[in-house]
């Protein structure tokens, strides 16, 4: 019993991340940043970006909207590894520090709990200088 929920989830799953395949930032098609995510232990995800300086805003800094884009793709693939395809209704980003062109960031993302239908996450961006920039969303389920 429990082989075939997991069986059915990783298909629900897979049906999602195809419909997402074309997103410029996460994408399986060709991602314009390149973004990929892994499971922790934990049940969120974390994913790695190293700032090139296409992604700059000022000189030698990343770009907020970047950076909030990051945010919000860890968040959307939190709720797709589940077979949950959820659009952002609600971002709220506080940025912390800035990010410098050539860091290696580790991107992370978890649910935090469900209303109905819909879904409230968090996420972060680290670098070794710490917490840089820190998010809240709010993810509905489109209806049918």
């Amino acid at each position: 019993m429990i082989g075939a929920e997991i069986s059915e989830r990783r298909s629900e799953a897979d049906a999602v991340l195809k419909l997402h395949s074309g997103c410029f930032a996460c994408g399986l098609e060709s991602p314009e940043l390149g973004l990929h995510f892994f499971p922790l232990s934990s049940g969120g995800l974390k994913g790695e970006f190293i700032v090139a300086q296409k992604y700059q805003g000022y000189g030698g800094l990343l770009h907020g909207g970047i950076a909030g884009t990051m945010l919000d793709s860890v968040m959307t693939h939190c709720l797709m590894q589940r077979g949950i395809k959820g659009l952002t209704a609600e971002l709220n980003i506080k940025y912390h520090k800035p990010i410098e062109v050539g860091s290696i960031v580790s991107i992370y993302g978890k649910i935090n709990k469900k209303l109905r239908k819909v879904y409230f996450l968090s996420a972060y961006l680290e670098t070794e200088q710490g917490i840089c920039v820190s998010a809240h969303g709010k993810f509905i389920e489109p209806k049918k």
